[in-house]
C-alpha cells in the first residue's frame, strides 16, 4: 500500500485518564498528554507513542486519531470511579478509577446488539466478560453505557490476568518494600508481570490453555490458579447482576 493512499490512520493508546474521553486527532499536545499519561501505563503508552510516532512519520500526509482503551468507561458514576482515598488525591492527582480494553467492550456490545432485532446497543444492560490468553477483565453495562469495569486507575486491578495479580490489598506494596525490601519499580514488575496465573501457577505459564491442561493432570499448583481465575470472576459477575438488580437483555 502506498503511503500517500492512506488517508486516515487510528492507533490504539491504552490511558487517556480524564484528558481523554472518546477519540482525538493526534496533533503535539495529544502526544503531550498521552506522554503524560505515561505513569498510569508505563509499558503500554510509551509503546503507543512509539507507533505513532513511526507512522506519523511514514503516512505524513495521512490524518492521524487516537482511540483510547479508557474513553469508553468515561460514562461511569462517581460511586463507581472514585476510591475512598484522601479527595485530594483524585483532585489534584486524578487517583481514581478509568477501566481498559474500551473499543472490544464496544466492539462486543454492538456484535451482540446486531445479532439481536429487538436489542438496540444504545440501550442494553449485559456483562461482558473479555477473558483473553493471558489478560482478563470484565465490564457492566446499563443503557448502553459502563457504569462499571474490574479494571482501575491501571489495567492491574481486578480479574487475575496472565502476569497481572488483579485485586490485592492495598498495603501488599508497603509490606513487599519493607519486608523483602523491594524498590516501588519492583514491586510494580512482581503484581504486573509476575503474578497472575504465572504467578499462581509457580511459574508454570501465563496461559489459561496450558494451566487447565496442566490441572487436569493433577498439578496442585494449577489448579489452584485456575480456581483463584475462576473465583474472582464469579465475584464480579454476582456484583454487577446485583448493580443491574438481576435484569439482563
Amino acid at each position: 500500500v502506498a503511503p500517500a493512499s492512506i488517508a486516515v490512520v487510528a492507533h490504539r493508546v491504552a490511558h487517556g485518564g480524564a484528558a481523554f474521553s472518546g477519540p482525538a486527532v493526534v496533533d503535539e499536545a495529544t502526544i503531550s498528554k498521552i506522554e503524560r499519561l505515561a505513569g498510569l501505563a508505563p509499558f503500554e503508552n510509551p509503546a503507543n507513542l512509539t507507533g505513532i510516532r513511526a507512522a506519523r512519520e511514514t503516512f505524513a500526509d495521512a490524518a492521524h486519531v487516537a482511540v483510547f482503551d479508557t474513553a469508553f468507561h468515561a460514562t461511569m458514576p462517581p460511586s463507581s470511579y472514585r476510591y475512598a482515598v484522601p479527595t485530594a488525591l483524585y483532585e489534584e492527582h486524578r487517583v481514581r478509577k478509568y477501566g481498559f480494553n474500551g473499543p472490544l467492550f464496544e466492539d462486543v456490545a454492538d456484535k451482540v446488539a446486531a445479532a439481536y432485532e429487538s436489542l438496540a446497543s444504545s440501550e442494553s444492560t449485559m456483562v461482558i466478560a473479555h477473558l483473553g490468553a493471558e489478560d482478563a477483565a470484565m465490564t457492566c453495562l446499563k443503557g448502553g453505557r459502563s457504569i462499571d469495569t474490574t479494571t482501575g486507575l491501571t489495567p492491574t486491578e481486578g480479574l487475575v490476568g496472565g502476569t497481572r495479580a488483579g485485586d490485592v490489598d492495598g498495603s501488599l506494596a508497603a509490606f513487599l518494600e519493607r519486608e523483602l525490601g523491594l524498590s516501588g519499580g519492583d514491586v510494580d514488575a512482581t503484581l504486573t508481570q509476575k503474578s497472575g496465573l504465572l504467578g499462581a501457577s509457580n511459574g508454570l505459564s501465563a496461559r489459561m490453555h496450558d494451566v487447565k491442561e496442566a490441572a487436569l493432570r493433577g498439578d496442585a499448583d494449577a489448579d489452584l490458579a485456575r480456581a483463584l481465575y475462576v473465583e474472582r470472576i464469579r465475584k464480579y459477575l454476582g456484583a454487577y447482576l446485583v448493580k443491574l438488580d438481576g435484569k439482563l437483555d
